[in-house]
């Protein structure tokens, strides 16, 4: 069982990014972390929240997009952004 990355509850849904390179061969790509939340987490974070629900997926992406680079974000940008 997988718990609710925002309230701890049963997760019912995962979100992972995918990011990718466009136009350039080999193509590169990386899938996030997946951060599991529960359905109500999930409407309120869609509906709600606004910006502050896409926090909660920000580090995930941010280093899915650092995998795929030869510029890698360091944790003080992460902080920053």
């Amino acid at each position: 069982m997988t718990n609710c990355s925002r309230c701890g509850s049963r997760a019912e849904i995962a979100i992972c990014s995918l990011v990718a390179t466009k136009g350039v061969s080999p193509r590169r790509q990386k899938c996030s972390c997946a951060v599991s939340l529960c359905k109500a987490c999930m409407q309120a974070l869609s509906v709600a929240d606004g910006a502050a629900g896409l926090l909660l997926l920000k580090k995930p992406l941010i280093d899915a997009y650092a995998a795929i680079t030869d510029n890698s974000v360091n944790s003080s940008d992460r902080n920053r952004q």
